[in-house]
């Protein structure tokens, strides 16, 4: 069983009502935000969106064939 909450003026608060028996011993782990909660929930589209279609004259295969075009490896079929 997993339960979420927060630290409230030193206590722990659930988010959900509990359903433990009062005294139950219980293992508090700290839970880290992830990096799409701590930039205000911006998926990596959004993000880097301002990049899309900034670069103009590429190859139109490039994302299939980028070895050859990075590497100068044989084109593949």
């Amino acid at each position: 069983m997993s339960l979420e909450g927060r630290i409230h003026e030193g206590a722990v608060v659930f988010d959900q009502p509990v359903p433990l028996a009062e005294g139950t011993r219980v293992r508090v782990e700290p839970v880290n935000e992830t990096k799409t909660e701590q930039e205000g929930g911006k998926t990596l589209l959004a993000r880097l969106g301002d990049f899309v279609g900034a670069l103009d004259g590429l190859p139109s295969d490039l994302a299939a064939q980028h070895d050859h075009y990075l590497y100068g490896t044989s084109k593949r079929p």
